[in-house]
Protein backbone atom coordinates (compact mmCIF):
# COMPACT_ATOMS: atom_id res chain seq x y z
CA UNK A 1 0.00 0.00 0.00
CA UNK A 2 3.39 2.35 0.88
CA UNK A 3 4.20 2.42 -3.15
CA UNK A 4 0.73 3.41 -4.20
CA UNK A 5 -0.09 5.90 -1.49
CA UNK A 6 3.61 7.06 -2.69
CA UNK A 7 2.49 7.41 -6.32
CA UNK A 8 -1.07 9.20 -5.28
CA UNK A 9 0.11 11.75 -3.77
CA UNK A 10 3.08 12.32 -6.64
CA UNK A 11 -0.17 12.44 -9.36
CA UNK A 12 -1.94 14.84 -7.17
CA UNK A 13 0.88 17.21 -6.45
CA UNK A 14 1.95 16.78 -10.60
CA UNK A 15 -1.75 17.60 -11.14
CA UNK A 16 -1.61 20.28 -8.99
CA UNK A 17 1.35 22.11 -10.68
CA UNK A 18 -0.31 21.51 -14.42
CA UNK A 19 -3.38 22.97 -13.34
CA UNK A 20 -5.64 20.86 -11.93
CA UNK A 21 -9.43 21.30 -11.84
CA UNK A 22 -9.90 20.00 -8.17
CA UNK A 23 -7.54 22.22 -7.05
CA UNK A 24 -8.12 25.31 -5.22
CA UNK A 25 -4.67 26.91 -6.40
CA UNK A 26 -5.58 26.36 -9.57
CA UNK A 27 -8.21 29.03 -9.25
CA UNK A 28 -5.98 31.47 -7.32
CA UNK A 29 -6.33 30.01 -3.48
CA UNK A 30 -3.47 31.55 -1.17
CA UNK A 31 -2.97 30.16 2.10
CA UNK A 32 -1.70 33.38 3.62
CA UNK A 33 -4.40 33.75 6.42
CA UNK A 34 -5.70 36.98 4.90
CA UNK A 35 -6.86 36.32 1.80
CA UNK A 36 -10.68 35.93 1.04
CA UNK A 37 -10.37 32.09 -0.74
CA UNK A 38 -14.15 31.67 -1.03
CA UNK A 39 -14.60 31.60 -4.45
CA UNK A 40 -11.28 29.75 -5.24
CA UNK A 41 -12.22 26.82 -3.50
CA UNK A 42 -15.88 26.87 -4.43
CA UNK A 43 -14.62 27.45 -8.00
CA UNK A 44 -12.83 23.60 -7.49
CA UNK A 45 -15.73 22.23 -5.85
CA UNK A 46 -17.82 22.80 -8.73
CA UNK A 47 -15.23 21.97 -11.56
CA UNK A 48 -14.14 18.90 -9.79
CA UNK A 49 -18.40 17.67 -9.54
CA UNK A 50 -18.46 18.57 -13.59
CA UNK A 51 -15.54 16.00 -14.14
CA UNK A 52 -17.17 13.67 -12.13
CA UNK A 53 -15.45 13.81 -8.80
CA UNK A 54 -12.48 13.84 -6.83
CA UNK A 55 -10.40 15.39 -4.21
CA UNK A 56 -10.36 18.74 -3.35
CA UNK A 57 -7.45 19.44 -1.21
CA UNK A 58 -5.61 22.37 0.67
CA UNK A 59 -2.00 22.10 0.48
CA UNK A 60 0.58 23.15 2.40
CA UNK A 61 2.42 25.53 0.08
CA UNK A 62 5.81 27.11 1.07
CA UNK A 63 5.01 26.49 4.82
CA UNK A 64 1.91 28.87 4.42
CA UNK A 65 -1.53 26.79 4.98
CA UNK A 66 -3.91 28.91 6.23
CA UNK A 67 -6.92 29.20 4.00
CA UNK A 68 -9.63 31.67 4.65
CA UNK A 69 -13.08 31.26 3.30
CA UNK A 70 -16.44 32.12 3.96
CA UNK A 71 -19.51 29.65 3.86
CA UNK A 72 -18.81 26.41 0.99
CA UNK A 73 -20.35 23.81 -0.34
CA UNK A 74 -19.83 20.22 -1.31
CA UNK A 75 -20.68 18.49 -3.77
CA UNK A 76 -21.43 14.83 -4.94
CA UNK A 77 -18.09 12.24 -5.42
CA UNK A 78 -16.02 15.54 -3.77
CA UNK A 79 -14.52 15.20 -0.96
CA UNK A 80 -12.60 18.05 0.58
CA UNK A 81 -8.76 16.94 1.63
CA UNK A 82 -6.92 18.90 4.03
CA UNK A 83 -3.53 18.58 4.64
CA UNK A 84 -1.00 17.93 7.59
CA UNK A 85 -0.21 21.42 8.71
CA UNK A 86 -3.02 23.15 7.35
CA UNK A 87 -6.19 24.94 8.55
CA UNK A 88 -9.44 25.81 7.07
CA UNK A 89 -9.77 29.06 8.92
CA UNK A 90 -13.80 30.30 8.79
CA UNK A 91 -14.47 34.07 7.95
CA UNK A 92 -15.28 36.32 10.82
CA UNK A 93 -17.79 38.64 8.87
CA UNK A 94 -21.04 37.32 10.33
CA UNK A 95 -23.07 38.75 7.77
CA UNK A 96 -21.98 35.68 5.24
CA UNK A 97 -23.34 33.13 7.46
CA UNK A 98 -27.16 32.11 7.91
CA UNK A 99 -28.34 31.10 11.75
CA UNK A 100 -28.30 27.33 12.03
CA UNK A 101 -31.91 25.56 13.62
CA UNK A 102 -32.93 21.88 13.60
CA UNK A 103 -36.45 23.37 13.20
CA UNK A 104 -35.60 24.66 9.91
CA UNK A 105 -34.96 22.92 6.52
CA UNK A 106 -31.38 23.25 5.04
CA UNK A 107 -30.66 27.29 3.63
CA UNK A 108 -27.25 27.60 1.78
CA UNK A 109 -24.82 29.49 4.21
CA UNK A 110 -25.78 27.88 7.43
CA UNK A 111 -22.61 26.31 8.02
CA UNK A 112 -18.77 27.24 7.04
CA UNK A 113 -19.09 23.51 4.97
CA UNK A 114 -21.77 21.90 4.29
CA UNK A 115 -23.40 19.55 1.60
CA UNK A 116 -26.74 19.34 0.44
CA UNK A 117 -28.47 16.45 -1.25
CA UNK A 118 -25.04 14.62 -2.04
CA UNK A 119 -23.89 11.07 -2.51
CA UNK A 120 -20.03 9.96 -1.78
CA UNK A 121 -19.00 12.78 0.12
CA UNK A 122 -16.98 13.72 2.78
CA UNK A 123 -13.98 15.27 4.83
CA UNK A 124 -10.57 13.90 5.02
CA UNK A 125 -7.66 14.87 7.10
CA UNK A 126 -4.97 15.40 9.01
CA UNK A 127 -5.57 19.32 9.03
CA UNK A 128 -7.97 21.59 10.88
CA UNK A 129 -11.61 23.62 10.53
CA UNK A 130 -11.03 26.22 12.75
CA UNK A 131 -14.80 28.34 13.14
CA UNK A 132 -13.58 31.08 15.03
CA UNK A 133 -16.14 30.98 17.03
CA UNK A 134 -14.43 32.99 20.26
CA UNK A 135 -13.39 35.91 17.91
CA UNK A 136 -14.17 39.01 17.33
CA UNK A 137 -16.61 39.70 14.37
CA UNK A 138 -14.89 41.67 11.16
CA UNK A 139 -16.94 44.73 12.27
CA UNK A 140 -15.96 44.52 15.75
CA UNK A 141 -19.06 42.69 17.14
CA UNK A 142 -19.33 40.20 19.86
CA UNK A 143 -17.83 36.99 18.55
CA UNK A 144 -20.88 33.99 17.55
CA UNK A 145 -20.18 32.04 21.32
CA UNK A 146 -21.31 35.62 22.72
CA UNK A 147 -24.42 35.26 20.37
CA UNK A 148 -27.56 33.35 20.84
CA UNK A 149 -27.72 32.51 17.20
CA UNK A 150 -25.12 30.85 15.14
CA UNK A 151 -23.89 28.84 11.98
CA UNK A 152 -22.61 25.55 12.62
CA UNK A 153 -19.53 24.42 11.53
CA UNK A 154 -20.09 21.69 8.93
CA UNK A 155 -23.03 20.06 8.19
CA UNK A 156 -24.41 17.34 5.91
CA UNK A 157 -28.02 17.06 4.84
CA UNK A 158 -29.80 14.53 3.06
CA UNK A 159 -26.71 13.36 2.13
CA UNK A 160 -25.53 9.54 1.57
CA UNK A 161 -21.80 7.72 1.73
CA UNK A 162 -20.47 10.79 3.84
CA UNK A 163 -17.15 10.15 5.17
CA UNK A 164 -15.32 12.11 7.78
CA UNK A 165 -11.87 10.97 8.96
CA UNK A 166 -8.79 12.17 10.84
CA UNK A 167 -9.87 15.60 11.17
CA UNK A 168 -10.01 18.30 13.59
CA UNK A 169 -12.68 20.79 14.06
CA UNK A 170 -12.16 23.68 16.47
CA UNK A 171 -13.60 26.89 17.83
CA UNK A 172 -16.56 26.05 16.36
CA UNK A 173 -19.46 28.71 16.15
CA UNK A 174 -22.20 26.47 17.69
CA UNK A 175 -22.41 22.62 16.75
CA UNK A 176 -19.04 21.01 15.01
CA UNK A 177 -20.67 18.09 12.65
CA UNK A 178 -23.97 18.14 11.84
CA UNK A 179 -25.81 15.13 10.02
CA UNK A 180 -29.37 15.90 8.85
CA UNK A 181 -31.47 13.44 7.41
CA UNK A 182 -28.49 11.73 5.75
CA UNK A 183 -27.59 7.78 5.68
CA UNK A 184 -24.48 5.54 5.50
CA UNK A 185 -21.81 8.03 7.69
CA UNK A 186 -18.50 7.02 8.72
CA UNK A 187 -16.74 9.41 11.10
CA UNK A 188 -13.17 8.12 12.64
CA UNK A 189 -10.52 9.69 14.13
CA UNK A 190 -12.29 12.97 14.71
CA UNK A 191 -11.00 15.73 17.55
CA UNK A 192 -13.36 18.14 18.44
CA UNK A 193 -12.05 21.20 19.89
CA UNK A 194 -12.76 24.45 21.88
CA UNK A 195 -9.66 27.13 22.81
CA UNK A 196 -9.38 29.08 24.88
CA UNK A 197 -12.97 28.15 26.45
CA UNK A 198 -13.51 24.56 27.03
CA UNK A 199 -16.99 25.23 28.72
CA UNK A 200 -18.83 27.05 25.88
CA UNK A 201 -21.99 24.97 26.43
CA UNK A 202 -23.52 25.08 22.88
CA UNK A 203 -20.83 23.33 21.02
CA UNK A 204 -21.73 19.83 20.54
CA UNK A 205 -19.35 17.38 19.11
CA UNK A 206 -21.45 15.79 16.61
CA UNK A 207 -25.39 15.92 16.21
CA UNK A 208 -27.03 12.87 14.32
CA UNK A 209 -30.59 14.33 13.49
CA UNK A 210 -32.84 12.23 11.82
CA UNK A 211 -30.03 10.16 10.31
CA UNK A 212 -29.16 6.52 9.92
CA UNK A 213 -26.19 3.59 9.68
CA UNK A 214 -23.80 5.60 11.19
CA UNK A 215 -20.26 4.59 12.69
CA UNK A 216 -18.36 6.46 14.83
CA UNK A 217 -14.79 5.37 16.13
CA UNK A 218 -11.84 6.63 17.53
CA UNK A 219 -13.77 10.35 18.54
CA UNK A 220 -11.91 13.05 20.79
CA UNK A 221 -14.33 15.34 21.86
CA UNK A 222 -14.02 17.76 24.38
CA UNK A 223 -16.17 21.00 23.65
CA UNK A 224 -17.97 22.23 26.97
CA UNK A 225 -20.98 20.38 24.87
CA UNK A 226 -22.92 17.23 24.23
CA UNK A 227 -19.66 14.98 22.65
CA UNK A 228 -22.69 13.24 20.56
CA UNK A 229 -26.09 14.42 20.28
CA UNK A 230 -28.66 11.98 19.06
CA UNK A 231 -32.04 14.16 17.96
CA UNK A 232 -35.13 14.06 15.99
CA UNK A 233 -36.28 16.93 14.22
CA UNK A 234 -39.20 17.98 11.69
CA UNK A 235 -39.85 15.92 8.39
CA UNK A 236 -36.72 17.26 6.05
CA UNK A 237 -39.22 19.96 3.56
CA UNK A 238 -41.01 21.29 7.02
CA UNK A 239 -42.05 24.98 6.63
CA UNK A 240 -40.38 27.26 9.46
CA UNK A 241 -43.24 27.99 11.68
CA UNK A 242 -45.35 25.62 10.91
CA UNK A 243 -47.57 24.87 14.10
CA UNK A 244 -47.05 21.19 13.82
CA UNK A 245 -42.97 21.37 13.62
Amino acid sequence: LAPLALVLTTGVAAAQVGGDLCSPLTFGAVGDGVTDNTTAIQSAINACAKAGGGAVRLPLVNGHGNYLTGPITLATHVRLLIDKGVTLLGSTDHTRYRAASINHPYRAHEALVSAYQADDTGIIGPGTIDGQGGAAASDGGPGWWAMKQAPWLVEFYQCTNVTVNHITLTNAPMWNLVFRYSDHITVSEYTATVTPDPLVAHIDGIDLIVSSNATLLFLNIGTGGDSVALNSGPPPNAIAGDPNE
